[in-house]
């Protein structure tokens, strides 16, 4: 036990390290698998919880930074994009690898829409893009062009939420991208970083670069309880 009085956890150091910064970290929703991107153009997969984690790098041709990942609701695939302009989905039973995605700057932000049997992806190029897993690889079903580069993204359902470098969030609906159907100015000062959807999709939560981070309901009625607090940047 801590002083505290709490029980105290060993952490375990995954090896081997990654060679450079780590951009994302997703756990797997089936497995107790954990992935990893990372700025140096790789991807790695632990078993988290195995007595002899298990350590699978993949790093793709063109060496450039990972800058998103995500899975598949089954855990049978990863997606990725990054600096390459490019997104792919890593099969890890097979180990194939394809472009699905294709940008005109890098790609910040890569989520699964299994509802529409989509990928969304979000770039430095001012698009969010979305693309059909059910057609040819490759195959672009809709797009918004955004007054910024995406810096965040999260997706519930059919609800998209952006995050821009000019620091508004904006809420899609993925079935119709010709515009958004909420825009937000939160009361950050600094870079946005960070979203996250409500799990009942009544608000959001956005972080700043500064360390602050705001708590914003949708419901008119709502509004009277958003908040901001500080945590450490």
């Amino acid at each position: 036990r801590n002083s505290c009085g709490n029980m105290a956890y060993q952490d375990n150091q995954l090896q081997p390290d990654r060679g450079d910064m780590v951009t994302k970290l997703q756990f797997s929703p089936t497995d107790n698998h954990l992935l990893a991107s990372c700025w140096d153009g790789s991807l790695a997969l632990w078993n988290v919880l195995g007595s002899m984690p298990a350590n699978y790098t993949f790093r793709h041709d063109s060496r450039k930074p990972v800058l998103d990942c995500a899975w598949s609701p089954d855990g049978v695939n990863a997606f990725y994009g990054g600096c390459d302009q490019k997104a792919y989905l890593w099969n890890l039973q097979t180990q194939q690898v394809e472009p699905i995605a294709q940008h005109n700057a890098p790609i910040k932000t890569v989520n699964p829409i299994p509802e529409i049997s989509c990928v969304a992806t979000g770039g430095w190029d001012n698009c969010f893009n979305l693309w059909d897993l059910r057609q040819a690889r490759g195959t672009l079903a809709s797009s918004a062009a955004l007054p910024g580069k995406v810096y965040a993204a999260d997706v519930k359902s059919m609800m998209i939420i952006l995050c821009l470098a000019n620091r508004q969030v904006l809420l899609y609906d993925s079935r119709n991208m010709a515009q958004p159907y909420r825009i937000h100015n939160p009361e950050l000062s600094y870079q946005l970083r960070s979203v996250a959807c409500f799990p009942d999709m009544q608000g959001f939560v956005t972080g700043s670069v500064e360390g602050k981070c705001e708590v914003a309901y949708l419901q008119a009625a709502d509004q009277a309880k958003n908040f901001r607090f500080k945590r450490d940047r």
